[in-house]
This record gives C-alpha cells, sequence and structure tokens, in this order.
C-alpha cells in the first residue's frame, strides 16, 4: 500500500525528465515461496505464473511513449476477489 502512495509523487518529479512511473500490482503468483507459506487452500488456477507477471512488465515497457501506464494490476482471469476460504 505505501508505494501507491509513493507513486504520484515520483511519477511527476520522473516526468519532467520524461521519465514514466507504473505502480505494478500483480496478484498471487503461483511460485515455490507461495506454496511454502500459503495456508489457504487456493486451486492453483486463481495464482498467476511468473512468466505471466514477466509479459505485463514487458508490455508497459513497450508500449509506445506516448503512452503512460499509471498502473498495472494483473490477476488470475479465474480470479474474482482472493476470497477463497480453506476447504
Amino acid at each position: 500500500m505505501g508505494s501507491l502512495r509513493l507513486h504520484p509523487g515520483l511519477a511527476e518529479e520522473a516526468s519532467a525528465h520524461r521519465i514514466r512511473v507504473t505502480a505494478i500490482l500483480p496478484g498471487g503468483g503461483d511460485t515455490a515461496f507461495r506454496a511454502d507459506v500459503s495456508t489457504r487452500q487456493a486451486p492453483r488456477q486463481l495464482f498467476l505464473k511468473p512468466e505471466h507477471i514477466d509479459d505485463g512488465i514487458v508490455s508497459c515497457i513497450e508500449m509506445d511513449y506516448f503512452s503512460v501506464p499509471q498502473e498495472l494490476v494483473l490477476r488470475s482471469f479465474d480470479d474474482s476477489d482472493f476470497s477463497v476460504k480453506p476447504a
């Protein structure tokens, strides 16, 4: 949450130098870390693969310079609200 508060000021300062700043908000990632610490029994399809998150970031970087993506929110297509309860 702190990075979202930092983002507008940083974006404003950087814009004077033609630098784009994008807040990246990935949903849950299907990584070894998630498998080790997750206490929820959420189905794997609710979690993004790391390469899906990578693709979103690369898309922002490669975007036409005229566009400024302010936020990139990435979630699994099957994830509606991450309110999955343990079985």
